[in-house]
């Protein structure tokens, strides 16, 4: 603009005022700022308000251009005719008075045009920069400027590279030497957000500069300043000022060097700022071409609505032709969802939606068609809060509408053949297949009845229907294969049959024109088959006629194969659990007969033996069992057991009363009488017609259903016969009449081997009893006590004997010995050694000359060639009980352990000499020992089973023999007893070697 009288330095003022406070809201302001202008004649005004709380408001404006809120508003100030700063707490407002024909305030000295010259210089900088081509001009343009200012010899603009590193970027007067040794330097960094001007008045008087001294003295410089390039917090470079001779700074011409570079710095930022928008616009447009989209701007205040030729084209129109205005867009969208767009444009003007609009909706182009729009803007305000203006985007989202829709339907056939393939996949049997296809897939698929239909050899049976009546039921309960049928028709061809109701049906299937049918709606027929073999057909009928689509009959099928792998599953799960099932019956039978041939095996007790074969059989084989042997031509009752106790006695009464007989045609005597079992399925009342009195009624309230009796054989004869019984709701099938005989053939030979097993030990008893004396005698005087235990689990006689016997004068003779072996021959030679030594001591006093006796018999009667040795240890002794109350004892020991002898202390210490084994060999020696035994001492004398009792590794030993009896207290019976009590529970397996131990010792007084 200009003024009317020509003078043109009003409006230059004004330009370079706008300009200062333009460039002071872009680096402040935080938000949107608003400028006016208000011409009015002689009283120009010019305003600046920011929204937000931006401007730090000042108490005063600055007459100093180095103080704080400077160089700018010292401009401002400088030309304006008044300034006005508020502040309400909620953002700024500047108020300047425009100079029209008034003096400026220039608050230096010197005349108003000498202050206004270098202001004016820097507005032509300012337009210089802002119509600049490109960097290289304006560079250049804003160091002539900074030369022509300040009259500054030399001068140079230097910015950061993306690396930080500050390089040259225009300059007057400065060598490529000087530029190439200083660049890179700088005394600030990008971020040293208050960097300030330096001055160097005279590099030489300044002693920081003596490194660079050399390159200032060959470029010719002595004064120098640096001045920094300062926007939005940022360094983005430098001015450098240089003087040939010493220099010192005013603050006017460094506040024109700093405005100068506050306009380098905000043009700088003003053409990256474009260079941004411009690659914003070019991807914007290259977004909308790529997104069907387009853009709508919408000016309330005068209704103009303007859109991008991309948003016609979506509407249908030729580009330019839209008429823009609302009342045009609102005519294009479908009455139907006009309402809508209307409240949502009401819902963003009042207020009510953030400021943000978004709606989607129908249009209709000119041709009649559809398209489906998503619109989304936003509303912008005034200075006031009044809404301005709506913009914003819109696309054409029709094809990503159907195909949300097609997404959804099939979504929910997805879902639907997911909640079924679910249940279908819990499913265990075939009948729960059928429930969860004739129950929820039905509910599903929104069908009113259905059949699964199996093959059953050359036919197809209907194996559950739902909605079926009786008389369809009986009608097609099963049907050929070959019949002209959907359902066989589907099966034979693997392919699905769909019918569109009755018509259909009887059209297609003339078997239909007579017989009942489900109904007269649509049929979906869908053959079931896995890997290529047909199971079936499954039928889904509809009450409504329909068309069935690509996607229906899809979904069908994928049903369809479901169910037939849920069926061939369930047909594999039940032959498995039949096969398991079997297998565990088959198992726990061999389980009962292992269990029963281990418990059977272990022992050979006859009555344990007979207690065993009860339990094992009752309650697990039967509920009433019976066990009867044949003892010659008696028959015994030996075994009985009932699952009910209550039932015990009654039964074995009535058992005992009338017990079976060889001749009986039936039960336990035909059995024993003729070896063959005996089987009641079940068990009638006239089984026991046979007993006399109330005993039928006795086996009647034991409700039996069925039983058997089978014989008990061993080594090839029947020994007797074992009854088997359950109670009413228990089955007793040929797996169970099978474990019976296996148990009675297991209990046949445990119980023969048992009563032989009792027969011999007790003859073995017999004749181990009479290796030892009957009882002790009673002798006056004397202490006398024995234990015997025998080894082998009593399995055979033992070697191990002792006697005592009187002699001449109050003497007896004392023998205790080990025979080499076991068995009878070892208890030969015993009852030899008893009575070879008993008439030996007729004649020999001498223990040793009776050993030696002893000896040459044995050696008499042995086997010639020594396969049967008979030899033996001894220890004997002539014991004489004295009148002053001691013991007088003579031994010799014949190869046998050392006896020991309990001091009235309880020390031990062993006693005799060690001879020869008795029998072994003609060269022996023997030698008689003497001992006194006084009160409380006692004399222990014992075979080598107390020793050589073993517990794995360990031996009880000397060591244990001599803690025993230091522990054990009483008479001899008692010390004997304790003694072997201690090798017995030494281990907790039975004694391996017969076991005797003889005490002997003076009579206690009160003996």
């Amino acid at each position: 603009m200009r003024r009317a009288d020509g003078a043109d330095d009003d409006l230059d003022a004004a330009q370079l005022i706008l300009s200062e406070l333009v460039g002071n809201v872009v680096a402040h302001a935080p938000g949107p700022a608003v400028i006016e202008l208000d011409w009015q004649p002689r009283h120009p005004t010019l305003t600046v308000a920011d929204s937000g709380a931006g401007f730090v408001p000042v108490s005063t404006l600055p007459v100093d251009p180095l103080a704080e809120g400077g160089r700018g508003m010292f401009i401002v100030n400088a030309l304006a005719q008044d300034v006005r700063i508020r502040s309400n707490g909620c953002g700024t407002r500047v108020e300047v008075d425009l100079p029209w024909s008034a003096p400026p305030r220039v608050p230096s000295s010197g005349s108003a045009e000498e202050s206004l010259g270098p202001l004016r210089a820097v507005h032509r900088l300012a337009l210089a920069l802002q119509q600049s081509d490109g960097p290289p001009a304006f560079y250049d343009q804003a160091v002539a400027t900074i030369v022509e200012l300040l009259g500054v010899d030399r001068a140079s603009l230097l910015l950061f590279d993306a690396d930080g590193v500050c390089r040259f970027k225009a300059w007057r007067g400065l060598s490529a030497e000087y530029r190439q040794a200083v660049e890179g330097h700088s005394p600030w960094g990008p971020d040293d957000v208050d960097a300030r001007p330096i001055l160097v008045p005279d590099v030489a008087a300044d002693p920081a500069w003596d490194p660079y001294r050399p390159t200032f003295d060959a470029e010719g410089i002595r004064a120098l300043a640096f001045v920094p390039l300062v926007h939005r917090h940022r360094v983005v470079g430098k001015f450098m000022l240089y003087y040939r001779d010493p220099h010192e700074f005013d603050s006017a011409e460094l506040a024109v060097a700093e405005v100068l570079a506050s306009h380098v710095a905000l043009a700088l930022e003003k053409r990256a700022a474009e260079g941004d928008l411009a690659r914003q616009q070019e991807h914007l447009q290259l977004a909308l071409a790529a997104g069907d989209l387009g853009t709508w701007d919408w000016e309330i205040s005068t209704g103009r609505l303007e859109w991008s030729p991309s948003l016609e084209t979506i509407h249908g129109l030729p580009p330019g032709s839209f008429a823009g205005t609302f009342e045009a867009f609102h005519a294009d969208v479908h009455p139907e969802d006009q309402p809508v767009v209307l409240a949502a444009v009401q819902a963003v003007l009042a207020g009510e939606s953030d400021d943000h609009y978004a709606a989607t909706f129908r249009v209709v182009r000119p041709d009649g068609t559809h398209r489906w729009v998503n619109a989304s803007g936003q509303l912008l305000r005034d200075a006031d809060g009044r809404p301005e203006r709506l913009l914003g985007v819109c696309g054409d989202v029709t094809e990503q509408r159907r195909l949300l829709s097609a997404e959804r339907a099939a979504g929910a056939r997805l879902a639907t053949l997911q909640r079924i393939t679910a249940e279908l996949s819990r499913a265990v049997g075939v009948d729960d297949v059928a429930d969860v296809v004739l129950g929820l897939a039905l509910e599903e698929l929104g069908a009113s009845t259905g059949s699964l239909c199996m093959i059953d050899g050359d036919h197809l049976r209907i194996a559950r229907a739902v909605g079926y009546g009786t008389e369809v039921l009986d009608y097609w309960e099963r049907f050929s294969l070959d019949d002209d049928l959907p359902a066989a028709q589907a099966v034979r061809t693997a392919q699905p049959v769909y019918l569109g109701g009755k018509l259909d049906q009887q059209a297609r299937y003339p078997a239909f024109d007579d017989a009942p049918l489900v109904g007269a709606g649509s049929l979906a027929v869908l053959p079931l088959a896995i890997d290529g073999i047909p199971l079936g057909a499954l039928v889904i009928g509809f009450t409504d006629t329909r068309e069935f689509s690509a996607d229906d009959r899809a979904l069908f099928c994928s049903l369809a194969t479901q169910c037939a792998a849920a069926i061939a599953r369930a047909d594999l799960y039940e032959e498995r659990e039949r096969a398991r099932a079997a297998a565990e019956r088959s198992r726990a039978r061999l389980s009962f007969l292992a269990e029963a041939s281990a418990e059977l095996g272990t022992s050979l007790d006859y009555q344990a033996t007979l207690k065993r074969v009860a339990e094992l059989a009752v309650p697990r084989l039967a509920d009433v069992f019976t066990l009867h042997l044949l003892e010659g031509s008696r028959i015994s009752l030996v075994g009985l057991a009932t699952s009910d106790a209550d039932h015990l006695e009654p039964l074995r009464e009535a058992l005992l009363t009338r017990p079976p007989a060889l001749e009986d045609e039936t039960g336990t005597g035909a059995v024993l009488r003729t070896g063959e079992r005996v089987v009641f399925r079940p068990v009638h009342d006239d089984l026991w017609e046979r007993f006399r009195g109330d005993h039928p009624d006795r086996f009647r309230a034991l409700a039996l259903s069925a039983g058997a009796i089978v014989p008990l054989v061993a080594r090839g004869r029947t020994i007797g016969a074992l009854g088997f019984a359950v109670r009413a709701g228990r089955e007793f099938d040929d797996e169970g009449l099978l474990l019976a005989e296996e148990l009675a053939a297991r209990a046949g030979a445990a119980i023969d081997n048992a009563r032989l097993f009792h027969q011999r030990t007790t003859a073995l008893r017999t004749l181990q009893s009479s290796l030892l004396p009957p009882q002790l005698p009673r002798i006056a005087g004397l202490d006398l006590g024995a234990c015997y235990s025998a080894g082998s689990a009593g399995l055979d006689v033992g070697g191990d004997f002792y006697d005592v016997f009187p002699l001449y004068g109050n003497r007896h003779l004392v023998l205790l010995g080990d025979v080499c072996g076991r068995g009878v021959e070892a208890a030969n030679t015993a009852l030899l050694i008893r009575h070879v030594t008993r008439a030996a001591a007729v004649n020999l006093r001498s223990p040793a000359a009776i050993l030696a006796h002893l000896n040459e018999v044995l050696l008499r009667h042995g086997d010639a060639d020594g396969d049967d040795p008979r030899f033996c240890t001894a220890v004997v002794a002539v014991v004489h009980p004295r009148s002053d109350g001691t013991v007088s004892v003579t031994l010799t020991l014949g190869g046998h352990p050392e006896p020991l002898l309990r001091d009235a202390n309880g020390e031990l210490r062993p006693v005799g000499e060690p001879g020869s084994i008795v029998g072994a060999t003609e060269d022996v020696s023997f030698t008689d020992t003497r001992v006194l035994l006084g009160p409380g001492e006692k004399l222990i004398c014992f075979t080598d089973g107390a020793t050589e009792r073993r517990r794995g590794n360990d031996f009880f030993g000397e060591d244990g023999l001599a803690a025993a009896l230091r522990t054990v207290t009483g008479n001899a019976d008692a010390v004997a007893s304790g003694v072997v009590d201690a090798v017995t529970g030494f281990a907790p397996t039975e004694l391996g070697d017969d076991l005797a131990v003889l005490v002997l010792g003076p009579a206690t007084p009160d003996a």
